[in-house]
């Protein structure tokens, strides 16, 4: 008997420790956003999904580009999820954010493949693949400690590509003067319409007042509504969804980060230096075979301060360097792309100061097209 009770008391704890373990890895989220592809060369119902998040990087030990962690579980809506591994493609050792990309071993670098039933459910409503959890973290204004839920909508009878965006987990605004876009491209230049996530959707208790986002262009605009909000963090879900001809939405995906509201009164921001930094949403254009180079600088003017520069994940293949570090800092990215890059890609860059005042996020787009000329 005494056996029986140690077996079953032995189950009980590890039971409450890997749902204590899986809260407090939950709380530590920042970020998520799921993105896919079909693929009709594999079968019709074949999609490839690329799922990225961010969490707080001290709680994993301070992986480095390369490292690895996992975040939790993630649902394709058809009854079947998984618990994948997920690689660092990107940190911010000043604000203590990692974020990763799933990744299945042997398979192609960043790619969680699923091959679902049918096209649709048997209702025809679309697969809705996702992860959520608890809790968000506690320091948040709006949504201390509430679940979060990261998802997207998946419809393969329309031969469709979902939207891709990037923004970065922690996006740092003036009140006063917070202002920002949140860049998409498709991959079928369909219309984008953005809109806030229902917040019984994203577990969001409510939206920071006076926060409004245009559906046509993805501004988010928190100027003067802002003045009426405490500084400190913000959660807030985005919905992306791209448009058929009668304006009917053909996916969705969401993009949920945090906004950081801030006085910048003692220290100031870095802010990008253009040139050489290309503006903001600035589209360019790269040639498959031939390098393409684009330097990125930042500059503080609180003169003691040093700048670090960062990217959100690049394409493929593409090299990152830091060509000088300092103030100003100088950073490269090179990158030589194949046939198979053709197509828009968004690369988003972040500055910050030893003390965690960033500036505002610089996204651009590259245009991968063929040469000219070609055999």
């Amino acid at each position: 008997m005494k056996t029986i009770f140690k077996g079953w008391l032995l189950v009980l704890v590890t039971v409450l420790f890997t749902l204590i373990a899986g809260q407090a890895n939950a709380t530590h989220g920042r970020y998520g956003h799921f993105t896919w592809t079909p693929r009709p060369d594999i079968s019709a119902t074949t999609v490839d999904f690329r799922l990225i998040v961010a969490y707080r990087r001290s709680y994993f030990g301070n992986p480095s580009l390369g490292g690895t962690f996992r975040p939790g579980r993630f649902y394709f809506g058809d009854g079947s999820s998984a618990n994948y591994t997920f690689e660092v493609i990107a940190f911010n050792a000043q604000e203590d954010w990692i974020i990763g990309q799933a990744f299945v071993a042997g398979g192609d670098p960043g790619v969680v493949r699923h091959t679902y039933p049918a096209a649709t459910k048997t209702n025809g409503e679309p697969w809705e693949a996702y992860l959520s959890g608890c809790c968000r973290i506690s320091s948040l204004r709006n949504s201390a400690d509430t679940s979060f839920r990261y998802s997207t909508l998946v419809d393969l009878s329309l031969g469709n590509t979902s939207p891709v965006s990037s923004v970065p987990p922690i996006v740092t605004c003036p009140r006063g003067e917070c202002r920002f876009s949140i860049p998409v491209v498709d991959a079928d230049n369909d219309p984008i319409r953005w809109t806030f996530t229902p917040l019984s959707q994203s577990g969001i208790r409510r939206n920071p007042t006076g926060l409004t986002i245009d559906e046509q262009t993805g501004v988010v605009d928190w100027t003067e509504g802002s003045l009426a909000e405490s500084i400190g963090l913000y959660a807030l879900s985005v919905t992306i969804e791209d448009l058929d001809e009668n304006g009917e939405a053909k996916s969705s995906v969401v993009t949920d980060f945090i906004i950081n509201l801030q006085e910048f009164v003692d220290n100031q921001p870095p802010e990008f230096d253009q040139p050489p930094s290309p503006d903001r949403n600035a589209r360019i254009k790269a040639i498959v075979g031939q390098e393409f180079v684009l330097d990125i600088q930042a500059s503080d003017e609180d003169l003691n301060d040093q700048v670090f520069i960062n990217n959100l994940g690049l394409p493929s293949g593409a090299q990152w360097e830091i060509i000088a570090q300092g103030n100003p800092t100088l950073a490269r990215l090179t990158w030589t792309p194949g046939m198979v890059n053709v197509g828009q890609h968004i690369a988003t860059f972040t500055a910050t100061d030893q003390k965690a005042a960033s500036a505002l996020q610089l996204p651009i787009i590259i245009d991968v097209i063929q040469p000219a000329i070609s055999n």
